[in-house]
This record gives structure tokens, C-alpha cells and sequence, in this order.
């Protein structure tokens, strides 16, 4: 019989997009911010009312959730962005660099603030934002070949909250586009503040459309998630997750709509970032070979694990968190898929 290479070399670079000639897993696109993390009793706070605390915290915040997961998950990670030269642009950078994150994209601004995002939480791990500002990504900071060199590009909506950051980062999107970097995209709630043509061009262009059930439906108008992900389907979108929770998360790919199961029920500690552990779960379990439903469920996994999290010290997931979950499951052919341990020992 004969075989066609040529063919069959093309279908693998396009399944595998120059994976074997890159040296990064993922490359982010804006977002770093600093989280000042105050637990309160209750929300929301009424008028003149005076709550008081002894648990309040900075950390990394925004785009560093998914850099410092992904990085503690064995992945290849860098950051384009920029911060300030003051206390939180520091944080960012020592904490990410002690994590591992390639900062070589990160430019720091003389005499600038960095953005600081205030976050209350309640004792039902509910949370309100307040977002203080700082300096933004420009066109001119972005590195082409830090995108180049990656095998996806993470984009989400806070990386667009202005005209030149949404310049920016659709120079970036296009960039990974025209080089066949798989576009990983988690709108976020600020879809509601990005012009409608913008976000259904990044849609049209991304690889994976990441998203919980209340922003599939706000995005696409539509009464169920399933009609939702269809809808983000036919806009363009390859594959679709959408986030549910303590429900799991429904997946779509290649017309098949199937829903993948959560691990548990939790009390949620804090949700802060959760969707950004997630996401850092589902890209680990497809660079490293799970097929799609067993790379949602790591997903699932990650994400339980951070909801769990409220400590200053242990406020992210780790890899040994995800192993020891996965063990309590019996997950050994995910474990051993992922080269974190030898399955057969539990055979």
C-alpha cells in the first residue's frame, strides 16, 4: 500500500504545531497584577459599616495564578507584560522568578505603579474586586519571539481593558495565529467591556475557548450551557470548556458535547484564581498527552485543589497535591501518562 509522508508530516504539524522546535510550553499575554487579599466576615459590606481583620495578604494575582500552577505543573512558562518599579512590581518578580517563570518578556517602568487588585472574602469563599490601576501593556512591549517559541498563547479579557492593550494583544493573538501557536482563551467577565467584534475575532481564532457557564451564556444570549458551547462552537472556537463547578465542566469538541465530571463536592475555601488553576490543569494534561476528557478532569482536579487553598504560604496548587488527589481516585493511567509516577507499582 502505498503511503503518502508528505501528507501524513503535514497533518502532524498541524495536530502538533512545531512542538518539536519550541521551548516553551505556554506563553501569557498580559495581567499581572498584585492581589491584596482581606478575609472579612461577611459580604457584601453595608454602608458605614466597619468589619475588622487579622487575615489579610499580597500575592500575585491575575495572570501569575496560571503562571505559578503551570510552572509547579512541570510546564515551560513565560509572561509578557509590564509592572511598576515599586513594592508589587518586586512581588511579581521574586515570586514568580523563585517559581520558575521565564521574565525575560516582563519590562519594568521607572517611577510607575503596578496594578494592585483589592480582593474581600467572605467565609464562604465568596469574593469582590477592586481594582486600583497601575501601568498597562503597550504594543512595543510585546516579544514576538517569545510567542514564536511557544506552543500556546493564554489570552483573557484583562489583558484588553484599554485601546492600547487591546492593540497589543491582538498583535500577539495574530502572531500565534500566522504561526500556528494554539490560542488559549478565558474570556473572563471584562467580556462584557471588549467590543463585541474583538471578542468574537479572538473566539474565532482560538484553539480552546475556556469559560464559566455564566460567561458562555452573557457572551453567546442564548438559555443553556449547552446551547452556549455550541453557539462558541460556531464562532469559530475548536474545542469548548465550560466551567461548572462543583458540576464538573462540559466539554465540545468535534460536534460531540459530553460533560466531565467533578472530583467532589468542596467547601470552597476561596474561588479566587480558581479558573486559572483549571486552566493551567487542562493545558498540562494536553501537552503531555491525556486525551481531552482526561485532561478536563485533571482540570477539575487543579482546580478542586486551589478552592481548598486560603494560607499565604499554601495558597496555590502544587504538584503533590494533584498526585495525591489523582492516587485517591486510582488514576494510575493518568499519573503514568503525565511521568509523575509509575503506575504499575498499583497494579
Amino acid at each position: 500500500m502505498a503511503v503518502d509522508y508528505g501528507r501524513i508530516v503535514l497533518e502532524v504539524e498541524v495536530l502538533y504545531p512545531r512542538w518539536i522546535y519550541v521551548e516553551y510550553d505556554v506563553c501569557v499575554i498580559g495581567d499581572l497584577v498584585v492581589d491584596y487579599i482581606v478575609r472579612v466576615e461577611r459580604l457584601p459590606l453595608n454602608p458605614n459599616e466597619c468589619q475588622i481583620t487579622s487575615s489579610a495578604f499580597k500575592f500575585p494575582g491575575g495572570s501569575a495564578n496560571f503562571l505559578i500552577t503551570a510552572s509547579r505543573l512541570d510546564l515551560k512558562v513565560n509572561v509578557v507584560d509590564v509592572v511598576g518599579d515599586d513594592e508589587n512590581g518586586k512581588i511579581i518578580l521574586d515570586i514568580l522568578g523563585s517559581e520558575g517563570v521565564d521574565l525575560r518578556g516582563v519590562k519594568v517602568v521607572k517611577n510607575a505603579r503596578t496594578t494592585q487588585v483589592i480582593i474581600l472574602v467572605d467565609g464562604e469563599g465568596n469574593h469582590a474586586f477592586i481594582g486600583v490601576i497601575g501601568v498597562r501593556l503597550k504594543p512595543e512591549i510585546v516579544d514576538s519571539d517569545l510567542i514564536v517559541k511557544s506552543k500556546y498563547l493564554y489570552v483573557s479579557c484583562y489583558s484588553m481593558m484599554s485601546p492600547s492593550e487591546i492593540e497589543a494583544t491582538l498583535n500577539a493573538i495574530n502572531t500565534a495565529y500566522e504561526n500556528n501557536v494554539r490560542i488559549f482563551f478565558d474570556p473572563g467577565p471584562l467580556h462584557r467591556t471588549l467590543p463585541r467584534n474583538i471578542l468574537r475575532e479572538v473566539i474565532s481564532k482560538s484553539y480552546i475557548t475556556s469559560l464559566n457557564s455564566s460567561e458562555a451564556l452573557g457572551i453567546t444570549g442564548v438559555k443553556t450551557v449547552e446551547d452556549a458551547a455550541i453557539t462558541l462552537k460556531n464562532m469559530g472556537a475548536r474545542i469548548v470548556v465550560v466551567k461548572m463547578g462543583e458540576y464538573g465542566a462540559l466539554l465540545l469538541h468535534n460536534s460531540r458535547l459530553e460533560r466531565v465530571e467533578s472530583v467532589e463536592k468542596i467547601k470552597a475555601a476561596s474561588t479566587i484564581g480558581a479558573g486559572d488553576c483549571f486552566n493551567a490543569g487542562l493545558i498540562c494534561g494536553l501537552v503531555k498527552g491525556l486525551n481531552l476528557r482526561e485532561a478536563v478532569l485533571l482540570a477539575n482536579i487543579v482546580g478542586a485543589v486551589k478552592v481548598k487553598k486560603w494560607r499565604q504560604s499554601d495558597i496555590m496548587p502544587s504538584k503533590d497535591d494533584v498526585v495525591r488527589y489523582l492516587l485517591k481516585l486510582r488514576r494510575y493511567d493518568i499519573l503514568n501518562k503525565l511521568g509523575w509516577i509509575n503506575s504499575r507499582k498499583h497494579n
